[in-house]
């Protein structure tokens, strides 16, 4: 094959493939082959990138994994562990904000200041949960240790379900 050929073969895959080219990289650091081929069996690396998590939510968050059927043996837990919380913790590496504009209403301000300390707007803005999804979500936020009191929580859920409703 002929550097012409083999150009225009790379690009048709290029063009055939456009998923792959808009994948995000997975930060370096040991424990990256471990997720990038794990987790990805069952997750988008975006929602993985986007949840924000120290050390204890990430370990729970691997065991839970691992008994529904995650390929990670129990001498890779603390690799994988420390990987994520050393790159998907609350306010590291957080993606560049998108363009999301939340609906107006009384709640709205808490969520962009609250919310975007761990998370993206876009993964904000574009969840639409039931009633008693929402309440469980920011409950757990606050359990876990979000910027936010519990006043602010409330105020947050009634935003939350009122302007981003999903399922009853």
């Amino acid at each position: 094959m002929n550097r012409h050929s083999l150009s225009i073969a790379l690009l048709a895959f290029a063009a055939a493939t456009p998923a792959l080219a808009q994948q995000p990289q997975w930060p370096p650091g040991e424990g990256r082959e471990i997720v990038s081929v794990a987790c990805v069996q069952c997750h988008q690396p975006t929602i993985i990138m986007t949840l924000r998590e120290g050390p204890t939510g990430w370990r729970f968050h691997v065991h839970d994994m691992i008994l529904r059927g995650a390929q990670i043996k129990n001498a890779e837990v603390e690799t994988v562990v420390n990987y994520l919380a050393s790159n998907f913790a609350p306010g590291v590496n957080l993606p560049p904000a998108t363009a999301v504009t939340l609906p107006e209403g009384d709640g709205k301000q808490l969520v962009e200041q609250r919310c975007v300390a761990c998370h993206d707007l876009q993964k904000v803005g574009t969840e639409r949960l039931g009633r008693k999804d929402w309440d469980r979500v920011v409950g757990h936020m606050l359990d876990i240790g979000a910027p936010m009191t519990a006043d602010e929580a409330k105020i947050i859920t009634a935003y939350l379900r009122e302007k981003l409703p999903g399922k009853p």
